[in-house]
């Protein structure tokens, strides 16, 4: 199967598109390569929760500036009681 291309661009950073306009360029690129209409959008929904649930994990992974620098002071305090 050939790779999905896009039937249109972005020209600024200034043009966001919406996830649905993602998503329907996206079952319009499979319906493109044959694929069955009900089953381009059962796939694009299954790729949008699982991506979703993955961008969710990262962003829980993440530490923000203060925390990062909270536990910073916290260590330099405990290190400098150490030595």
């Amino acid at each position: 199967m050939k790779g999905l291309t896009s039937d249109s661009s972005l020209s600024s950073n200034n043009d966001i598109e919406t996830k649905e306009n993602l998503q329907c360029r996206a079952v319009r690129g499979l319906e493109a390569q044959g694929v069955p209409s009900k089953q381009a959008e059962a796939i694009m929904a299954a790729l949008t929760e699982v991506l979703n649930d993955s961008l969710e994990n990262v962003a829980h992974s993440f530490v923000s500036k203060t925390e990062t620098q909270r536990v910073i002071a916290n260590t330099c305090v405990i290190h400098s009681r150490l030595v």
